[in-house]
């Protein structure tokens, strides 16, 4: 186990590359992140700063390694992380408010949000747009869109054989002159390629993040998650209880053995066949904002309200 110190007061975001890197994100005024190098050697190799308020998002390219980030106006921007600087290039399709990407770096999945008068581009249904390159190709092409009568896309999540992701969109109601998120959250299973429904289940809130482990989805709420068959939404999920203090982050592991979950300073270990506890960390650097796990599953870093990052071997 290793600490990192960042520049941030606070992290918001973390995501492992393929290649053994971390990318921290911080969110305040703006959008800044750092890159770095794990051991032996620990250190920043790459800072960016994004000064519109609406960026948000943070993952990994897999098969370049450009790290990516949303920006609802502008789209998606991916940037190439140096100790000498960065190129970057958007790819378009906002207004977002979410974005994935397979494992396999062949496809991205982005959510977007219904807008109303309140903002220029009016009118703009709730959809969900894909992007797909072929081969060794950098550059993405706009290949699929699903508009729905909903208020916005909040989670998106594939499966590990990129053939399949899913997401969480919440109804529309209109309050007076305006539209707003309704009550209830559906969860849904999509085909990657054509975006079109192939399950779909509406529950009872709070839903405030989705993760998929192995072929199971999993929804984290205040004291607990929830865990869906991804084969058969119908079936009552299992709900499993976290402790008493409300959940503060949620991640999978990619190999499908296991889900992290954080309340307050710790972090806890699901077993994904028996949904017990199997171990619980506790470190006094701060209060948990977020957590990742690395692509091979290895590693596993906790993010904090201090603006320190916990990295340590998952076996």
């Amino acid at each position: 186990m290793f600490t990192v110190e960042t520049s941030f007061k606070r992290v918001q975001s973390l995501t492992f590359s393929a290649d053994g890197r971390l990318a921290v994100l911080s969110k305040g005024n703006a959008w800044e992140c750092e890159v770095w190098s794990l051991p032996p050697d620990p250190e920043t190799v790459w800072r960016e700063r994004d000064d519109e308020p609406f960026a948000f998002g943070l993952a990994f390219d897999p098969r370049t390694g450009h790290l990516m980030h949303g920006d609802s106006g502008d789209g998606l921007i991916a940037s190439e992380p140096s100790s000498a600087g960065a190129v970057g290039w958007e790819v378009p399709g906002g207004p977002l408010r979410v974005f994935a990407i397979s494992p396999s770096g062949d496809r991205i999945v982005c959510g977007c949000e219904f807008v109303d008068g309140r903002l220029p581009n009016r009118g703009v249904d709730a959809q969900l747009v894909s992007f797909t390159r072929g081969g060794k190709q950098k550059h993405w092409t706009r290949s699929a869109v699903l508009e729905s009568d909903g208020f916005g896309v909040t989670d998106l999540a594939f499966f590990p054989n990129g053939k399949r992701f899913a997401s969480i969109e919440w109804s529309k109601r209109k309050v007076r002159k305006y539209y707003l998120p309704g009550d209830s959250p559906t969860l849904r299973v999509h085909d990657a390629k054509s975006l079109d429904e192939l399950d779909a289940t509406t529950f009872k809130q709070p839903a405030s993040a989705l993760v998929v482990c192995g072929n199971k989805v999993v929804v984290r709420g205040e004291k607990s998650f929830r865990v869906w068959d991804g084969d058969d939404l119908s079936t009552a999920p299992t709900e499993v209880k976290t402790g008493k203090a409300p959940g503060a982050a949620v991640v999978a592991d990619p190999q499908g053995r296991f889900v992290l979950t954080a309340t307050s300073n710790a972090v806890s270990v699901w077993d994904a066949n028996s949904w017990s506890a199997t171990k619980t960390y506790e470190w006094a650097s701060g209060k948990i904002s977020c957590l990742a796990v690395s692509p091979d599953g290895l590693l596993a870093a906790a993010g904090t309200a201090t603006g320190k990052v916990i990295v340590w071997d998952v076996e």
